[in-house]
C-alpha cells in the first residue's frame, strides 16, 4: 500500500517523486531495523510496476489527449541542464540558493508562529537519537523519518526548481515575481508533520528545553536575515498577490486587480506580520512549560482568528485579485 501510495502521489504531480524517495527511504530504514517486518522485494517490485504504468499512461496522454505536446516547463530536463550546476557553485550562485533557502523556511517558521521549525529541530534530534539506539517506537521511527525527509527533499527540489529565476532576480536580469523569495507552496505540504510533531513532542518539557531555544535562535536568525536582506529585495516588485496568503494579515490588497500584481505595502506587512509572529513564537516558549492547555488555546484561537479574517470582507478575493477585477468588468 506504501508503494502504491507514494506512486499515486507521483502520478498527480512530478514533485511526488519527494513522496517516493521518503517512502523508500523510510521502508529501507526501518527493514533494515526491523528485520521481517516488511518485505523490500514486495514494496519495490509494487513500487517499480506503479512507475511503469504511470509512465505509459503519461506517454498515451501526451499522445492522444494532448495531441504530442511538448512540456516546456517543470520537466525532469530542467534539472539535467549542465548550466544550473555550473552557475550553482560561483559565489552569486550560492547567494541565489542560501536566499530562498533562508526565505522559504522563514515562510513555514513565520506561517506557524514558530512550530514548523521547533517540529523538524525534533524530528532531526530524534533521528539522531534513533541512530544511536534502535529501541524506539516503529511509529515515531516512521513520521520523524517520513517527515523530515519530506520536508528537506521538497526544500531542495523547489530551490534547484526555481534556481534559475532566483539567480535572475538577485543579479538584475529576471527582477519580477517577488514571492517566490519567500515561497512556500513547494513544502507547505510537508509542514503539517512538523507542526504535528511539535505539538505532540512539546508535552516531554525535560527534553526539548534545549531544541525549543535552538529552534527560537534559528527562527530569530531567520527573522533578521528576511528583514535586512530579503525583504529591501521585494520593494515595489510584482508578485503572484495570493501567494503568501499565510503572511497575508496585514497587506493592502484594496488595489488588486489581477492575480500579478504589486501591493503597496508588501514588505512592511511581511515585517510586521513576522513581529507578531515572533512575539506568539516567544509566548509559546515562555509558558509551554506549565501551561501547555493554553499553548494549544493560544495557536487555535489565532489560527481561528486568521481564517475568520479571511473569509469575511472578501479578503480572499482580494488577495487573489478576484474582487476588483469583477467591479471593473461590471463597469
Amino acid at each position: 500500500m506504501a508503494a502504491v501510495l507514494a506512486v499515486y502521489a507521483f502520478m498527480v504531480h512530478q514533485r511526488g517523486m519527494v513522496i517516493v524517495l521518503a517512502t523508500t527511504i523510510t521502508i529501507l530504514i526501518i527493514a533494515s531495523r526491523r528485520k521481517g517486518r516488511i518485505s523490500i522485494i514486495s514494496y519495490m517490485s509494487t513500487l517499480v510496476l506503479g512507475l511503469l504504468i504511470d509512465m505509459y499512461i503519461s506517454k498515451w496522454q501526451k499522445m492522444y489527449v494532448y495531441a504530442s505536446a511538448v512540456l516546456e516547463h517543470n520537466t525532469l530536463a530542467d534539472f539535467l541542464q549542465p548550466e544550473i550546476y555550473q552557475k550553482m557553485f560561483t559565489l552569486k550562485g550560492i547567494e541565489a540558493v542560501i536566499t530562498p533557502f533562508a526565505g522559504w523556511n522563514y515562510n513555514c517558521t513565520c506561517s506557524t508562529f514558530g512550530l514548523a521549525v521547533v517540529g523538524l529541530c525534533l524530528m532531526l534530534g530524534t533521528v539522531v537519537r534513533f541512530v544511536k539506539d534502535k529501541e524506539h517506537k516503529e511509529v515515531e521511527e516512521i513520521i520523524v523519518i517520513q517527515g523530515s525527509v519530506c520536508f528537506l527533499g521538497s526544500l531542495v527540489l523547489g530551490l534547484l526548481f526555481f534556481f534559475q529565476s532566483s539567480y535572475g532576480y538577485l543579479h538584475g536580469t529576471q527582477v519580477n515575481r517577488c514571492d517566490h523569495l519567500l515561497f512556500g507552496r513547494y513544502v507547505e505540504s510537508s509542514v503539517p508533520m512538523l507542526f504535528y510533531y511539535a505539538l505532540i513532542k512539546m508535552h516531554r518539557k525535560y527534553e526539548n528545553r534545549k531544541v525549543l531555544n535552538i529552534a527560537w535562535i534559528l527562527y530569530a536568525s531567520m527573522f533578521i536575515i528576511v528583514s535586512v536582506r530579503i525583504l529591501s529585495l521585494m520593494r515595489n516588485v510584482n508578485c503572484y498577490v495570493h501567494s503568501l496568503i499565510s503572511m497575508n494579515m496585514f497587506m493592502n490588497t484594496t488595489s488588486v486587480t489581477k492575480t500579478l500584481d504589486t501591493i503597496p505595502n508588501y514588505t512592511s506587512a511581511l515585517f510586521l506580520f513576522g513581529i507578531v509572529s515572533m512575539a506568539l513564537s516567544l509566548l509559546i516558549k515562555i509558558i509551554y512549560k506549565n501551561k501547555m492547555k493554553s499553548v494549544y488555546l493560544l495557536i487555535g484561537t489565532f489560527f481561528v482568528y486568521n481564517a475568520q479574517y479571511y473569509l469575511s470582507d472578501g479578503k480572499i478575493q482580494q488577495s487573489c485579485g478576484f474582487t476588483n477585477k469583477l467591479a471593473v468588468n461590471k463597469k
